[in-house]
C-alpha cells in the first residue's frame, strides 16, 4: 500500500488509510469522510483496490459517514467482490445510521450486514 495517510477528494473530503495491527494482525484501515460523493468516486475506487490488492485484511470505518452516493456505495460492492475473488479479507465496521440508511434504501442491508466481520 506504500505510505499511509490522507487522500484528498475535490471538496476537502478526507479518506484517511492507516496499517494497523489488531489482534495480533496487520490490517489496513480506510476511514472514510463525512460525505462520499460522486466526485471522490475515482480516488476511492483507486485507494479501496490499492488496499484489497494488498493481501492484507482491509478495514472500512463507515462511522464518521453522514451522506454517501449511490456510486460510491457501488464502489464499496465491487470492492467487497474484488476481495472475495482474490480471497482477501474485507470488513465495514462502526457503520454509521447514515450509512445503514443508504444501504437499506437500495434493499441491500442483507450485503452490508455481511461485512462486519472479518472470515
Amino acid at each position: 500500500m506504500g505510505n499511509a495517510g490522507d487522500h484528498a477528494g475535490s471538496d476537502g473530503a478526507r479518506l484517511n488509510v492507516t496499517t494497523e495491527n489488531v489482534a495480533g494482525r496487520e490490517e489496513l484501515r480506510i476511514d472514510l469522510p463525512t460525505v462520499l460523493e460522486a466526485k471522490e468516486a475515482t480516488e476511492f475506487r483507486d485507494v479501496l483496490t490499492e488496499a484489497i490488492s494488498s493481501n492484507i485484511p482491509v478495514r472500512v470505518n463507515a462511522g464518521p459517514v453522514e451522506q454517501i452516493s449511490t456510486g460510491c456505495i457501488q464502489l464499496l460492492l465491487a470492492g467487497a467482490k474484488f476481495a472475495v475473488k482474490t480471497d482477501s479479507a474485507f470488513i465495514v465496521s462502526d457503520q454509521s445510521d447514515a450509512f445503514k440508511a443508504a444501504f437499506d434504501d437500495l434493499g441491500l442491508n442483507e450485503i452490508r450486514e455481511d461485512w462486519t466481520k472479518l472470515p
